[in-house]
């Protein structure tokens, strides 16, 4: 689960530094997605991996977490705990299942999404996935001037950060390094890291659903 959480961590990684060519221009960003998929023989090699990945990381979060129902099945017992219990490592199956539902409505949103397309040299005809993105922050699920998909993706990317946080700490734990001097180090990191990632993301619906 730890191997999985982290390339998908690099996943994401990736996926944001792309996408912060939405703040360079619409012609940057749209080549971008056109570089992309542009080899759809790498394109699904690429996707079928990620699905992969996916479907093992939420099986062994099933797996593990059934395994520690199992181990204490007393619900409502008295539970002693060693050090804190934060929000996000008493809710990762819950932020991490809301996460999933993002996922599949956003990938229904944008990738498989209606785009128009239009003329860009050298490239011949690519799709217009930068108006697709503004169009649908500012837009999309709109009402009374509220974007409110906008507001449902800064929810789950809030959610995506707790959920990123504790498990860079759990994937710490796993490599030994979560403990004495450590630990303090390995907080910090995994707080900023989360926030870098979640700040990254946040900024476009942000920006487009609610100043673009």
């Amino acid at each position: 689960m730890s191997l999985t959480g982290l390339l998908l961590f690099g996943f994401l990684i990736t996926h944001l530094l792309g996408n912060m060519l939405l703040f360079v221009s619409r012609d940057a960003f749209n080549i971008y997605g056109f570089k992309l998929t542009e080899n759809k023989a790498i394109l699904y090699f690429l996707e079928a991996g990620l699905v992969i990945l996916f479907s093992i990381h939420i099986i062994s979060a099933i797996r593990l977490t059934w395994q520690n129902r199992k181990a204490r099945p007393d619900r409502y017992a008295v539970k002693a705990t060693l050090g804190k219990s934060s929000f996000a490592s008493s809710n990762m199956g819950i932020s991490g299942s809301l996460v999933f539902i993002f996922l599949i409505i956003h990938l229904k949103t944008f990738k498989y999404g209606d785009s128009a397309y239009y003329y860009l040299s050298p490239y011949g005809m690519v799709r217009d996935l930068y108006t697709t993105v503004a169009d649908t922050f500012k837009n999309f699920w709109a009402w009374q001037g509220i974007p409110f998909y906008s507001v449902f993706y800064i929810v789950a990317i809030i959610l995506l950060g707790f959920h990123l946080r504790h498990g860079l700490q759990s994937l710490a734990k796993s490599l030994g390094f979560y403990h004495g001097v450590y630990t303090k180090w390995v907080d910090r990191v995994a707080l900023v890291l989360s926030v870098f990632i979640s700040v990254g993301f946040i900024s476009m619906p942000v920006y487009f659903g609610f100043f673009g």
